[in-house]
């Protein structure tokens, strides 16, 4: 569990995809792709209640990082807010999730032009 006394961290990065959802209670368990400072990507599992965020969309979360002892480190979601989609493969994975009738090869062509 966490520690009351460690400080509370921010995420930015883009909702990849979901892992669990409880719909009564809105918890859920989702993976975060975050820049990390060599300019590459890594992936963050995030818990907590994130009702209404889609896939693709770029999220800034409030919160903080503890070990679970059967699922291994997690970023605890305190809250969060939506944020424009991170780079052309966001709104790719944006368009293609959320956009019916529009798949991987028509969200790229429509990002390409």
């Amino acid at each position: 569990m966490a520690n009351p006394e460690q400080a509370e961290e921010l995420i930015e990065g883009t909702f990849d995809h979901v892992l669990y959802v409880n719909d009564e209670s809105g918890y859920s368990v989702a993976v975060v792709e975050c820049e990390d400072g060599d300019g590459g990507h890594r992936r963050v599992t995030v818990v907590g209640n994130l009702g209404g965020i889609e896939i693709g969309a770029g999220i800034r979360a409030r919160g903080r990082t503890e070990k679970h002892p059967r699922y291994g480190e997690q970023f605890r979601v305190i809250d969060f807010e939506t944020i424009r989609p991170a780079g052309v493969a966001a709104i790719e994975r944006y368009l293609a999730s959320e956009i019916k009738g529009v798949g991987p090869a028509l969200a790229r062509r429509i990002v390409e032009h």
